[in-house]
């Protein structure tokens, strides 16, 4: 069956609305055309966006990053009110003009996602993503869930205005409450911590033991204070080069010990957030590029 032109397309769907939804067909072709001219990457707020379009899966990828190491957006054929965030990292490097600040950078990368969404995919309603978003410490993946769980007692995508889709999963908000209950009353055992400091130092055969010494766990416990609640701890303490791999470890035995669910991170808990009624605060700065 041969396809009907677009226009006449517009014209059966528009319901008496014919001009009104043309120009918005107009306006966002020529908005996609811009991208396409521009060699497909466009810089908008000093973040560089890259998309093009697969025609064997039917589908449009999307990037931040010069080595696509920031954002990676999916919006399939299937679905076009959709985009599905696939990954969403800090890197210092994925704003061009500066490094990205710890606990706004990733906020600007957002705002700024959302923005070009809503430019460039005016017809996208839904963002949904899997929560594995991580930071990466000299070479180390710390998980942003269990961070933001034992600093905030809220996700890590909560902060963005998302929130859990219990769709397939309905104890999944049940597990996420309980642990922002627990996480609430936590405190710090300096002497339980550092004996599993001490388990993992004892693994002779560990690949990764190479990072552990007892100097090292000496020095990072010497921040500990007993009785303190984790949540203080971490709004205090600083983390320096030389911690990120035991500050994985102390992460994990909270979680492991603690009263904490970590099958919310195994099991890809499922984020959604509405952006058809998000508005632009302030007017975008564009500017094509090339590499």
């Amino acid at each position: 069956m041969k396809q009907l032109h677009p226009y006449l397309q517009i014209y059966l769907k528009s319901k008496g609305k014919f001009k009104k939804v043309l120009t918005h067909y107009m306006n966002t072709k020529k908005k996609q055309n811009e991208i396409q001219n521009a060699g497909g990457t466009v810089e908008i707020d000093n973040f560089i966006f890259e998309e093009f379009y697969d025609e064997e899966d039917e589908r449009i990828n999307i990037f931040i990053g010069k080595k696509h190491q920031c954002v990676y957006g999916i919006i399939d054929k299937a679905t076009p009110d959709l985009v599905w965030l696939e990954w969403f990292n800090y890197h210092q490097n994925c704003n061009l003009t500066q490094d990205l600040v710890k606990g706004e950078g990733t906020v600007n990368m957002m705002t700024t996602f959302i923005k070009y969404i809503k430019e460039y995919h005016p017809d996208i309603k839904i963002i949904k993503l899997s929560d594995k978003a991580e930071f990466i410490c000299s070479n180390v993946s710390i998980s942003l869930y269990k961070l933001y769980m034992l600093k905030y007692s809220k996700s890590f995508y909560e902060k963005f205005g998302f929130s859990l889709d219990n769709t397939n999963n309905p104890d999944i908000i049940i597990k996420h409450n309980k642990n922002i209950e627990n996480s609430k009353k936590n405190k710090i055992d300096k002497e339980f911590i550092i004996k599993e400091l001490k388990k993992i130092l004892e693994i002779k055969d560990s690949l990764f033991k190479f990072y552990l010494t007892q100097e090292l766990i000496d020095d990072f416990t010497s921040y500990l204070k007993n009785d303190e609640l984790v949540r203080e701890f971490l709004i205090r303490f600083k983390i320096l080069d030389t911690h990120c791999a035991i500050f994985e470890d102390f992460l994990n035995i909270i979680f492991g010990n603690y009263n904490l669910d970590t099958s919310i991170i195994s099991l890809g808990a499922i984020y959604v957030k509405n952006i058809e009624k998000h508005k632009l605060t302030r007017k975008l700065t564009k500017k094509k590029i090339s590499f």
